[in-house]
């Protein structure tokens, strides 16, 4: 479960919206839909496509798990403002970083 918080390993991953090429903290073995940070944050995305009725049958976390596999997970994570920056995980307002980390 604690796959999102891999800071030092990057992989070759497909966006799952673009088909474009791009750089994840997801391995490729992952079952998970990877977006571009570009497209994550567009309004070309419709987030309700993967809002799920809660099943009372199950039980929180088997809901959770469920939801989690469904929503598209960010492939770099806090990519904002980043300038010629195109390999940095965890920074924000970087520039002209490379291969950073946290």
């Amino acid at each position: 479960m604690l796959a999102h918080r891999n800071e030092r390993k990057l992989y070759k991953r497909t966006c799952a919206a673009t088909q474009q090429p791009i750089i994840s903290i997801y391995s490729p073995d992952k079952p998970y839909r990877v977006y571009s940070q570009n497209f994550r944050w567009s309004d070309a995305r419709d987030p309700f496509e993967y809002g799920r009725d809660f099943d009372f049958s199950k039980t929180f976390t088997e809901n959770f798990n469920i939801l989690f596999q469904q929503v598209p997970k960010l492939a770099l994570h806090g990519h904002v403002s980043n300038e010629n920056s195109d390999y940095v995980n965890y920074f924000v307002e970087s520039k002209d970083s490379y291969c950073s980390y946290a």
